[in-house]
């Protein structure tokens, strides 16, 4: 019954998920769920299908950031330690899947052209979700999140590997990477097949 839904933007599924019915109706606290949080990121005009993402949608989150390993003189981690950078990568790994996309700018009625892709989108997460996401965004400019979007009814969540650029460039497939002490000191040694 169309007329009584006048009052409600969204209603939710177990195999489809939510679903905004009412585009007129701002998402609203109220339609948070219990335990989740709205967290929003900015994402690029290629995420999703051709920067098409809806409420609703599920997506996984890819995050790629730069990485130096470095050396000091004895060890000595403090604050304003002098140190070499003895590695560098760029990585990515997988770092949220089966997420619910709550919000864009669109939907919440924020956005400059209604034509053009989003340029913010709001995630409902659980908490430590929230704080990976945060972490991921507030350290370094240098990180970059991508979305990459599902098909509505595939939950599954897959294990993936972290994948570092400097492998993909040259063929090596990753054995694995071990953390070698000598006294105060360690270094990353890495073994490949």
């Amino acid at each position: 019954d169309l007329e009584s839904t006048k009052e409600i933007s969204s209603i939710y599924s177990g195999t489809t998920g939510t679903e905004i019915i009412n585009e007129s109706i701002r998402p609203t606290p109220w339609l948070i769920p219990d335990g989740m949080r709205a967290v929003t990121i900015k994402v690029r005009d290629i995420d999703g299908i051709c920067g098409k993402l809806q409420p609703g949608d599920r997506v996984d989150v890819i995050l790629s950031c730069p990485l130096g390993i470095f050396s000091t003189q004895g060890g000595n981690v403090a604050p304003g330690t002098e140190g070499k950078v003895t590695e560098f990568h760029v990585v990515s790994k997988m770092l949220l899947q089966n997420v619910v996309v709550f919000a864009t700018e669109k939907s919440a009625g924020t956005q400059a052209s209604p034509d053009s892709p989003p340029k913010k989108i709001t995630l409902l997460v659980s908490p430590d979700e929230a704080l990976m996401l945060a972490a991921t965004r507030d350290t370094t400019e240098k990180s970059k999140l991508r979305l990459i979007l599902r098909k509505p009814s595939d939950r599954q969540i897959e294990k993936t590997p972290t994948v570092y650029l400097t492998d993909l460039l040259v063929g090596r497939r990753l054995s694995k990477r071990v953390f070698v002490y000598k006294g105060l000191r360690h270094e990353m040694v890495t073994f490949y097949k």
